[in-house]
Parts: structure tokens; C-alpha cells; sequence
């Protein structure tokens, strides 16, 4: 990713964070660092639509719910279509030029919310609902 690319999305992502990461308005529940930090090793070793219907799970179990990530990056992207990220994925699968195309800017996406994640207050959560 070029350094122009990612000047241009770290705004979005300081939006997307505050929209849909953010807790009491002013913190990020750290457990988000870790789950961003992991996306774009497991689009590359196990695929786009398989990482994003784990991150898509309800039933997970994770500390913080998943889908709010998934809802950040689908705010970033240029052109969001479908109500989610998932189904917007699901309904490229047969244009693997758009696929491929989505899987960079989600990769890309993931990097500069993951640096704004950090710009914020971090805190230790116990249950989803912090």
C-alpha cells in the first residue's frame, strides 16, 4: 500500500472508529487491536470470504463483538453496497476482478483502522456489553 493511500484512508478510519468502535465516546475496547491486527494474516491464509464470516459470526464468543469491525470497513469503502460487508462479498463471488479488487481495499482498510484504533484510549473489557 502506498504512503498517499494510506493518508487518504486514515481520516475514514478515525470516523469509522468513532461510529462504530468507540465506548463512553472517548475509549476503544482494546480487544479491537488484537482482532484488527489479525484480519488481513487471515484473508491471506485462509481467504476473504472465510475471514470475514468469522469475523460475521454472532456466536463467536469473542470479548467485543467482531461485526463491529466489519461494519467500520464497510463504512470506509468507496462504494458499500449491500447492508454488510458479508453480503457485499458474497455478491462478488462471480466477478473475481471485483473480488480481487475488494480483498485490497478491505486489506488496506484494515491497516489504517488498525493504526487509528491506536490513536484512541485502549481499555481491557470483561463481557461485550463494557
Amino acid at each position: 500500500m502506498s504512503k498517499r493511500t494510506l493518508e487518504k484512508l486514515i481520516p475514514k478510519a478515525m470516523d469509522a472508529v468513532s461510529d462504530n468502535l468507540l465506548k463512553d465516546k472517548t475509549w476503544v475496547a482494546s480487544e479491537y487491536n488484537g482482532y484488527i491486527a489479525s484480519m488481513g494474516a487471515s484473508i491471506i491464509q485462509a481467504g476473504l470470504l472465510p475471514t470475514i464470516a468469522v469475523f460475521a459470526d454472532k456466536g463467536s464468543g469473542a470479548q467485543q463483538d467482531k461485526r463491529q469491525l466489519l461494519k467500520a470497513i464497510h463504512q470506509m469503502l468507496d462504494e458499500p453496497k449491500g447492508d454488510d460487508l458479508l453480503s457485499h462479498t458474497i455478491s462478488l463471488q462471480n466477478d473475481r476482478n471485483k473480488l480481487r479488487q475488494l480483498k485490497k481495499q478491505i486489506i488496506e482498510r484494515s491497516v489504517a483502522l488498525k493504526l487509528a484504533i491506536r490513536t484512541f484510549e485502549n481499555k481491557k473489557t470483561n463481557k461485550q456489553d463494557d
